[in-house]
């Protein structure tokens, strides 16, 4: 017998629940953040990549990017 690995755990439940085994408010906030989503999604449609969060990450910070973040 094989010993369950975290994977193999995630993948019997996964296959086993059905839909009417998910409570309701985990359907809704589920569907909530997606349409948050995707409304996010849409909205940034066409607006140019920001640099700020990466640049931030990576410790390039500028003082233009400074003043705008504060």
């Amino acid at each position: 017998m094989m010993t369950d690995h975290p994977s193999r755990t995630l993948a019997t439940f996964a296959a086993s629940i059905h839909f009417d085994d998910i409570p309701q408010h985990v359907v809704e906030r589920t569907v909530n953040l997606y349409v948050d989503w995707l409304g996010s999604t849409l909205g940034g449609k066409g607006a140019r990549p920001s640099r700020l969060g990466p640049n931030a990450f990576c410790g390039r910070w500028t003082q233009a990017a400074v003043r705008w973040w504060l």
